[in-house]
């Protein structure tokens, strides 16, 4: 019995004293072939983003070659030689790796046409594309890219996803904590780019052609450095939580209606949000005809409403030929509760983050 147990506590140290496995780069190409050895540098590369998953181990590198993927021959049914296998999502990331194309969006295609999600996944510590390394993800119906609540800390970055016209497509949605969306390209329907999970950051991204370019619970958010243009109901409209969210440096112009609003309707007494240094100007009316609308804060409450600070922001111009100004102060309130906003620094001059932020 005692020598069982040395020979177990030997074989326990030794197993310890093993390093630890290293992390491994799987690659996926137009031409490739799915196999249970696909993917790594040693051997040929696979032909879907599935079947790398499947070959990979938590903390490996997916690096996906230009083309074509997802439904390949378009019948609207996957399992076809090479296609991705559904699960959730056409491409399901059940594993903590990090995905990246290797010569970016415009090149790199996963045609998700009539099926609900593009990508999903529920798996914490996800990476989906970065600065010039993400996917195109075309005429989504339901959700491009969904990252569901037990997701905490996934990345998504540098993608170009549209939803198709009128089919209520949501192309980003980021319900995870801590979630981050970055230098991404969305034209939505409803919603170009959702967050709900508490200290998520938003920023880089291009918002147009959605009802509502961003939208989300702020609950501690970073919401910066976006560009939100072309939105039919406004550059975005978040209700709020818990905590206030910081926005700030963004451009929200040529807005069908309201350029960014906030609604008080599930907001706890006296929460103070603060929109500062963003470019608010070109906006459409929201209860005035006629009257451009740079932010609104939409209070219920009449004995705790909302409190919106909208400071030292640039409103636009009103002399001929400028940039078409926003309402006095940019700010349009409705409701009857009682809005405490400023606008100490109304003729603050411009920021341009169009390019450089971007970038």
């Amino acid at each position: 019995m005692k020598s069982d147990t040395i020979i177990v506590l030997i074989a326990a140290v030794l197993a310890s004293a093993l390093p630890a496995r290293a992390a491994v780069i799987l690659d996926v190409a137009n031409y490739g072939v799915d196999s249970g050895a696909c993917g790594p540098l040693s051997a040929a590369p696979c032909r879907s983003i599935s079947q790398a998953i499947t070959n990979a181990s938590a903390g490996d590198t997916i690096l996906v070659g230009p083309g074509r993927y997802g439904d390949l021959d378009g019948n609207g049914t996957l399992g076809g030689t090479g296609e991705e296998s559904v699960t959730i999502g056409m491409v399901d990331v059940n594993k903590a790796v990090t995905i990246l194309s290797t010569m970016g969006a415009s090149a790199t295609v996963i045609d998700a046409t009539g099926f609900n999600d593009a990508i999903y996944t529920n798996t914490p510590g996800v990476v989906i594309g970065k600065a010039n390394q993400g996917f195109t993800i075309p005429g989504v119906t339901s959700f491009g890219i969904y990252v569901d609540v037990a997701a905490t800390g996934a990345s998504i970055a540098g993608n170009f996803v549209t939803a198709a016209p009128s089919s209520g497509g949501v192309p980003i949605y980021l319900d995870a904590p801590t979630a981050l969306a970055r230098d991404n390209r969305v034209r939505g329907d409803q919603v170009g780019l959702f967050w709900g999970g508490s200290g998520a950051v938003v920023e880089r991204n291009a918002c147009s052609g959605a009802e509502f370019g961003l939208s989300g619970e702020t609950d501690g958010a970073t919401v910066q450095k976006n560009v939100l243009v072309d939105n039919t109901h406004g550059g975005g409209f978040s209700s709020l939580s818990t905590a206030p969210a910081l926005v700030t440096r963004n451009l929200v112009v040529g807005n069908h209606r309201t350029g960014l609003g906030v609604s008080d309707s599930t907001t706890p007494p006296g929460l103070t949000v603060v929109f500062a240094g963003n470019n608010f100007y070109g906006n459409g009316d929201y209860a005035t005809v006629g009257q451009n609308c740079g932010v609104i804060a939409d209070n219920d409450d009449v004995v705790n409403p909302l409190i919106l600070n909208a400071d030292s922001n640039y409103w636009g111009d009103a002399a001929p030929g400028q940039n078409p100004a926003d309402a006095v102060g940019g700010v349009c309130n409705t409701g009857v509760g009682v809005q405490n906003v400023t606008a100490a620094n109304p003729a603050a001059a411009p920021f341009m983050i169009l390019l450089k932020a971007l970038r």
